[in-house]
This record gives structure tokens, sequence and C-alpha cells, in this order.
């Protein structure tokens, strides 16, 4: 697993207002380190609770916020 860069946690901000599923899926697709991941294996891969993982799968935006913000904030994911 690898951290977000300063310019990335740039662009997933600067992105996330207009299409926040593909901000979301650059950013994990950086910290994962895959080139190509859709947003339901990206989803299905994430360590959340079953309520969290229906909600990023019927892209609640409350779900969606959190994890930006996981990820602004940590510049990646917590274990």
């Amino acid at each position: 697993m690898s951290s977000l860069t300063k310019r990335d946690v740039e662009a997933l901000l600067r992105d996330y207002d207009s299409d926040p599923v593909a901000a979301l899926l650059s950013a994990l697709s950086k910290v994962w380190l895959v080139s190509e991941i859709t947003w339901n294996d990206a989803v299905d891969r994430l360590q959340v609770d079953e309520d969290t993982r229906a909600k990023l799968h019927s892209c609640s935006v409350d779900a969606l916020d959190d994890l930006a913000k996981q990820l602004v904030e940590n510049r990646g994911l917590q274990q």
C-alpha cells in the first residue's frame, strides 16, 4: 500500500465535486498501486463494515464524503 502525495490529494479535492466516484477511484488506485479497478471492486476491497459498504455501493453522499475525508486526512487508508 502506498500513500497519496500532496498532488494526489489536490487532484482528489479538485475533481471530487464534479465526479466523486472517479476522484475516489483515482486516489484508491494510487493507494493500492493498481492501474484499473471498478468502483464495486474497490468498495469490496475496503476494510469497512457492511453498512458502510452498502452505502458506498449505492454512492451515498455521506459515505463518499467520509471516504474522501479519510483519504485526505491520512493520505491513504487507515489499517
